[in-house]
Formats: C-alpha cells, sequence, structure tokens
C-alpha cells in the first residue's frame, strides 16, 4: 500500500503507518504490539492486509501471540482471510472493515464501533463482541459459535445462515436484524430487543428468551423446540409453521400472534396471557397448565 502525503495524513501519521505495515507483513506480532502500546492516534484506516497471519508467527503454536489493535483506526482495512486468532480489537474504530473469511477465534472486539463491517464465511468461534456496534454489518454464513455479544447492537445486521450456537446475545439489540436460517441453538438471548427482527427457518432449540421483546418478530418456520419464552413481551409476532414443541410460555405477555400451521406440543403456558385465542383446537390440546 503506498502512502502519499495528499491523503489528509499529518508526516508522524505516514510514519507509523508505515512502521505499522513493515511489522504486520513481516508477521512480527509481538514488535507490532511494542511499538503501538501508548500510541492511541494510530491510524491505520483503508490498510490491505488480506490473507495475512496476524496471530503470531508459528502456525503451530499453541498459544499465539495475538495482535493488539486495541483502539485503533482500521475503518475500511481489508483484513479478508487473515488469520486473527486471539487479536485484540477492543475500542477499535472498524467501519467498513472487511473480516471476510478470516479466523477470529478468541478474537477480543469489546466496545468496538463495527459498523457496516462484513464477516461473511468468517470464523470466530469464542471471540467477544460485548457492547460492540454492530449496526448494518453482515455475518452471512459465518461461524460465532459461544460468542459472547451480550449488549451488541445488531441493529439491521444481516445474519443468514450464521452459526451462533452457545452464543450469548444477552440484553443485545437485535432490531430488524435478518437471521434467515441461522443457527442459534442454546443461545441466550434474555433480555434481547428482536423488534421487527426476523428469524425465518432459524434454529433456535433449547435457546433462552426470557424477558425478550418481540414485536412484529418473523419465526416462520422456525425450530424454537425446547426453547424459553418466560416473561417475554410479543406482540403481533408471526410464529407460522414454527416448531415449539416442548417450548416453555410461562407467564409471557402475547398479543394478536399468528399461530397458523405451528406446532404445539407439550408447550407450557402457566400464567402465559393472550395466546389461547391465537390457538386452534389441535394445538390447544398441546398445552401443558402446569
Amino acid at each position: 500500500m503506498r502512502i502519499g502525503n495528499n491523503n489528509g495524513f499529518t508526516n508522524k501519521q505516514i510514519e507509523m503507518r508505515q512502521t505499522a505495515r513493515r511489522l504486520l507483513l513481516a508477521g512480527r506480532m509481538s514488535d507490532f504490539n511494542r511499538f503501538r502500546k501508548g500510541k492511541s492516534e494510530l491510524d491505520l484506516r483503508g490498510m490491505y492486509l488480506a490473507g495475512r497471519r496476524l496471530s503470531g508467527n508459528k502456525a503451530r503454536q499453541k498459544n499465539p501471540v495475538g495482535v493488539n489493535f486495541g483502539g485503533v483506526n482500521l475503518s475500511g482495512a481489508n483484513l479478508s482471510d487473515a488469520n486473527l486468532i486471539s487479536a485484540n480489537f477492543s475500542g477499535a474504530i472498524l467501519k467498513n472493515t472487511k473480516f471476510d473469511g478470516a479466523r477470529l477465534d478468541r478474537a477480543n472486539f469489546e466496545e468496538a464501533d463495527l459498523e457496516e463491517a462484513t464477516f461473511i464465511s468468517a470464523r470466530a468461534t469464542g471471540a467477544s463482541l460485548v457492547r460492540s456496534i454492530l449496526i448494518n454489518a453482515r455475518f452471512d454464513e459465518a461461524d460465532f459459535r459461544n460468542a459472547d455479544l451480550t449488549e451488541a447492537d445488531l441493529t439491521q445486521a444481516v445474519l443468514d445462515g450464521t452459526t451462533l450456537t452457545g452464543a450469548i446475545l444477552a440484553r443485545a439489540t437485535l432490531v430488524k436484524t435478518k437471521l434467515l436460517q441461522a443457527i442459534l441453538n442454546e443461545a441466550d438471548l434474555t433480555g434481547a430487543d428482536l423488534n421487527c427482527a426476523s428469524f425465518m427457518m432459524a434454529f433456535l432449540r433449547d435457546a433462552d428468551l426470557t424477558g425478550a421483546l418481540a414485536a412484529e418478530t418473523e419465526f416462520t418456520g422456525a425450530n424454537l423446540a425446547g426453547s424459553t419464552f418466560l416473561d417475554a413481551t410479543v406482540m403481533f409476532a408471526d410464529f407460522s409453521k414454527s416448531d415449539l414443541t416442548g417450548a416453555g410460555l410461562r407467564n409471557a405477555t402475547f398479543r394478536s400472534p399468528k399461530m397458523e400451521g405451528a406446532i404445539f406440543h407439550d408447550v407450557a403456558i402457566r400464567g402465559a396471557r393472550g395466546l389461547r385465542p391465537a390457538l386452534s383446537p389441535e394445538q390447544t390440546r398441546g398445552i401443558i397448565t402446569a
């Protein structure tokens, strides 16, 4: 990447960018981490690092050195297919940054700004994205198993086909978020805002939606077997052709839900309000009142 004087960077910033790029391309993660320590002004916007190994020098290192991008501005950078295992992006500015196909297992994105970033086909198992901003981000076919997205803002993000098995999305914002055929089995969605989100044909077996808000949320064709909606508020949601076998809807508040064709066997509804009028006689027979 050529760095000139006509791109808005000061001479000091240009010098730091050149040094940072040289260390990163050489795979000298420890040297880079030492170099950038205390340099809160390090600005790496638009840097091209696609396909690079940025998780230590040894391919089979048991505990690789994670590159430290904490607080760095990498907006618009291309990190596609890069190896970023255990990398630290906490507090970083990563707007429009590309992580497509990248390895991000156990990476730290806590409180990072990832608005419109892309993680298409990326792998980030066990990553932490607590309180991160992911508005309009894309995660198509990505693997975020066991990731922690507590209080993350995923407004209008696209997670079609994304694997989120065992992920934590407690108190996360998923307003108008698309999760077509996403896999959220055993995911924690307690207290999450799911208003106007689409879980069409998604897998939410044994997911915990305790206290969630789900107004005009689409669960059409979703597998919700064994899921929990304890104390959830569900308004005008669409459960058509979904599978609610063994679900727990205790103390949930419903208003005009669509239940046409939904599988409703062994469903616990004690204390639930506004649900019975939406059920067919056959569905009513699948109720457990205990």
